[in-house]
C-alpha cells in the first residue's frame, strides 16, 4: 500500500509539472490519463453543420407517427440498460425536430416500426462497450404498403477516464476548503491527502460496475466525443452507473440518427447546411450543389452573434514610453 501511496504520488505530482519529461513519465503509467487522450479531455465537441431536415414540400413531412417499439424492456431493473423509457422519447423528439412527425392524428399517414434485434449493455468493467441492431420500418397505413425497411446498427466504447491534473485540485474538504488550504500547503498534507484521495477513487469498486442506483435513465452529461452522436468512442464518466448511462444514450441517438439520415438518402431528401450568419463565403463547390438542389442552406442560431455585441472591452495594452 506505501509503494502504491508513493508511486501514485510520484505520478500525479509528475504529471502536474511543466517538465515535458516528467510529464511523459507520469503518463505511462496505467491508471494516468495518456497525454493524447488529455488533450482530447480539452477539445471542444465538433460543430454539427450538418442537418437532416424535411420541407413541406418533402412527401413524409409532417406525415409520420410512432407504431410501436419492440425487442426492447419498457424499462430497466437491475442495470442500466436501453429500454423504451429512454428512447421513446428521444426518437419522438427527433422526429419532430426533422419534421417527420404528424401534427394530429389525421395527418399520421406512415406508422414507423422499430424492432430491436440486439441489445448489447455493459454490465462490468472498466472501458463500457454498447451496440445495438433495429430494423426501422414505415408503413403506409391506409395501405399496409412497406414504404422503408432497413436495418440499423450502432455502437459506442466509454473510456474510463484515468487520472489527470484536475484530480488534484478537488477541494479536500468540501466548502471548508478555502480556510483550511494555507494549513494543508504548510504541512504538506495536500501533497500527500489529494494522491491518497484519487488512489481510494480509483479503486471504488462502483466505477467498475453498472448498476440502477437512482433509477433515471438519461446521463447527468455526454459523453465526450469529438464527433458528437456518430462518434463510436469517447471519454466517459469514471462512475460505472453513469459510464453505462452515456454509453446506452449515445448508442441510441446513434441509431435513431443513422435512421434519419438513411431515410433521408431513401427519400431524396438533400441534407441541410449549416452556415454561419456573418461574413460566410461558400465555397465554389456548395454553390454548385445549392443551385442543382443537391443540398439545402440554414443560417446558424443568428441570436447568438448578436450576443456579442458592440460593447467589447477589446485586449488592451499600453504604447506610452
Amino acid at each position: 500500500m506505501r509503494f502504491a501511496l508513493t508511486l501514485l504520488m510520484a505520478a500525479t505530482l509528475g504529471a502536474c509539472a511543466n517538465n515535458t519529461t516528467l510529464k511523459k513519465g507520469a503518463t505511462v503509467m496505467p491508471f494516468v490519463l495518456d497525454l493524447e487522450d488529455a488533450a482530447e479531455q480539452q477539445r471542444p465537441v465538433n460543430s454539427p453543420v450538418r442537418a437532416i431536415l424535411w420541407e413541406p414540400e418533402d412527401k413524409l413531412f409532417g406525415r409520420v407517427t410512432l407504431d410501436y417499439v419492440s425487442g426492447m424492456s419498457k424499462r430497466d431493473i437491475l442495470f442500466n440498460e436501453p429500454n423504451q423509457k429512454l428512447y421513446k422519447p428521444m426518437l419522438i423528439n427527433s422526429l419532430q425536430a426533422s419534421g417527420l412527425k404528424a401534427q394530429t392524428p389525421t395527418a399520421a399517414q406512415y406508422g414507423l416500426q422499430v424492432e430491436f434485434s440486439r441489445l448489447k449493455s455493459p454490465k462490468l468493467g472498466i472501458d463500457f462497450k454498447g451496440k445495438t441492431a433495429a430494423t426501422y420500418r414505415l408503413v403506409n397505413r391506409r395501405t399496409g404498403q412497406i414504404v422503408y425497411e432497413q436495418v440499423i446498427d450502432s455502437s459506442f466504447k466509454g473510456l474510463y477516464t484515468e487520472l489527470h491534473e484536475d484530480d488534484l485540485t478537488k477541494p479536500l474538504f468540501g466548502d471548508m476548503s478555502k480556510a483550511v488550504a494555507p494549513v494543508t500547503f504548510v504541512t504538506g498534507l495536500s501533497v500527500i491527502a489529494r494522491p491518497a484521495v484519487s488512489l481510494i477513487s480509483t479503486v471504488n469498486p462502483f466505477n467498475y460496475v453498472n448498476l440502477n442506483v437512482w433509477y433515471r435513465d438519461l446521463p447527468k452529461a455526454p459523453a465526450q466525443a469529438r464527433k458528437g452522436v456518430l462518434s463510436k468512442r469517447g471519454l466517459a464518466a469514471r462512475n460505472g452507473t453513469e459510464r453505462a448511462r452515456q454509453v446506452n444514450y449515445q448508442i441510441l441517438q446513434q441509431s435513431i440518427t443513422l435512421f434519419l439520415k438513411d431515410l433521408a438518402q431513401s427519400q431524396n431528401v438533400p441534407l441541410t447546411h449549416i452556415v454561419p450568419c456573418h461574413k460566410y463565403d461558400p465555397s465554389a463547390e456548395l454553390m454548385t450543389l445549392i443551385a442543382l438542389g443537391e443540398v439545402r442552406v440554414r443560417t446558424d442560431d443568428c441570436m447568438q452573434y448578436q450576443a456579442q455585441g458592440h460593447d467589447r472591452p477589446g485586449s488592451k495594452f499600453a504604447t506610452w514610453q
